[in-house]
């Protein structure tokens, strides 16, 4: 390989190792994981829902909790599509409702337990200030809203399920997709996945 192909080739490296970096904010710091332990084993949990550009009639979500017996729902992240900076939990409350509502979660008999895990980059509000959980009230739905990451421990199960959104492990959905093909497809591992599991267990 002569010297210019050489330098080309390392300052791409150089590139895509910062770029990795800088996109990878458990590098450089925790993840906040809350722990929970769930007393059913039908927990449901969901993603990316974009609710606010999202056309589709989702109060059947609350409909499938319903029939199916979920007294625990998780929202891993883009519940949200548009970020928008709130002054204080009294916003997020207003947030919260709708999403209630738009989710026909209302709608199920029993008492259930909404976990949204808020995510970090470019969707969901940004609460203003040293946020950490929010707990709220809608009808017979509790809301715990939070960032970062829940640890689920289920009834005579030794094991725990961590769940999280994407973004904290790699911000960039084009980047983390692009990982998850190469390790998964190309190298059959789920590198990231395992590396995010062993910082969530620190």
């Amino acid at each position: 390989m002569n010297i210019p192909a050489l330098v080309a080739v390392s300052a791409s490296a150089v590139i895509i190792l910062y770029y990795l970096v800088t996109n990878s904010p458990w590098l450089t710091k925790g993840i906040p994981t809350a722990s929970l332990k769930v007393d059913s084993e039908t927990v449901m949990v969901l993603s990316d829902l974009h609710i606010d550009a999202n056309p589709m009639d989702l109060g059947i979500i609350g409909s499938l909790a319903r029939i199916n017996g979920v007294n625990t729902l998780v929202i891993a992240g883009d519940l949200f599509n548009y970020r928008i900076r709130i002054r204080d939990e009294l916003e997020l409350g207003v947030m919260v409702r709708y999403a209630v509502e738009r989710l026909g979660l209302s709608r199920v008999k029993a008492r259930l337990t909404v976990l949204y895990l808020m995510s970090s980059s470019s969707h969901d509000p940004e609460v203003h200030g040293n946020y950490r959980v929010s707990v709220m009230k809608v009808n017979n739905v509790t809301v715990v809203a939070m960032q970062g990451a829940v640890r689920l421990s289920y009834p005579d199960c030794i094991g725990s399920v961590y769940i999280t959104h994407g973004d904290y492990a790699v911000k960039d959905g084009v980047l983390a997709g692009l990982l998850s093909f190469i390790s998964l497809k190309l190298l059959n591992y789920p590198l990231f996945e395992v590396m995010l599991r062993r910082i969530l267990k620190r």
